[in-house]
């Protein structure tokens, strides 16, 4: 689970991202000497957050929550900014992802050991009634072939 300092410092390295990335497509035009130090300063500002966060939270899960809030803000900014338009569709995927952000950012560790359990209780009984029923019928259960 990401503590609330480790989101925070998710949010501001995908802003950063997300910044240098508008620099990068909307400052083509001009001299080099000036896109690249901004470009280079808000990549260097986002890796200092995404390192700050990685600190304490598992990095795959914060790696992908810097990569889910980075899509999530380009796209609103492209919307409200930039003036682009996109359809229902690709509005419920920003929604998915999203709710993505939301399931990894709160899921506890501990939750999937604990379904995996309750599935495996689950599975159990029935395998043994399948083995009953198979059995009574004088089937016998399948077996694996052998190497030839």
């Amino acid at each position: 689970m990401l503590s609330g300092t480790a989101m925070v410092c998710a949010f501001l390295s995908a802003s950063f991202y997300m910044a240098a990335t508008f620099a990068m497509k909307y400052w083509g035009g001009q001299s080099l000497l000036f896109v690249v130090p901004i470009s280079g300063a808000a990549l260097i500002l986002a890796a200092v957050f995404e390192i700050e966060a990685m600190r304490t939270a598992e990095m795959g899960r914060t790696f992908i929550i810097i990569l889910a809030l980075e899509f999530m803000l380009t796209l609103v900014c492209a919307i409200f900014l930039l003036d682009e338009r996109y359809t229902s569709r690709d509005i419920l995927a920003v929604c998915l992802v999203f709710a993505g952000i939301v399931l990894l950012s709160t899921r506890d560790r501990h939750d999937t050991a604990v379904v995996a359990g309750r599935a495996m209780t689950a599975i159990r009984p029935a395998e043994q009634v399948a083995v009953q029923v198979l059995s009574e019928t004088g089937r016998r259960t399948p077996q694996r072939a052998e190497k030839v």
